[in-house]
């Protein structure tokens, strides 16, 4: 875990408020220091629930995400295109 998820930890534990992670260890630490936390795609689905983006929207982002970096293991890619059907 980077100092960046360190300082974002602490933050959310002075603030009271929800954290967005994705990093493993981030996720650990946070669970662990009870603080609430989400992941991206949560967001993203989240956001296609309420219609703030549409299926063809948000698999655009998921593979931005993809395209940039994020790293999603291929069975979970599978599942999450699978909720997009």
């Amino acid at each position: 875990m980077g100092k960046g998820e360190e300082q974002a930890i602490s933050l959310a534990i002075e603030r009271k408020d929800t954290l967005i992670l994705d990093d493993a260890a981030a996720i650990k630490a946070a669970k662990a220091l009870n603080v609430s936390h989400i992941r991206t795609t949560t967001i993203i689905f989240t956001a296609l629930k309420k219609g703030i983006l549409t299926k063809k929207q948000a698999l655009s982002i998921l593979n931005q995400l993809i395209e940039n970096g994020y790293y999603i293991p291929t069975k979970d890619y599978a599942a999450l295109i699978s909720k997009f059907k």
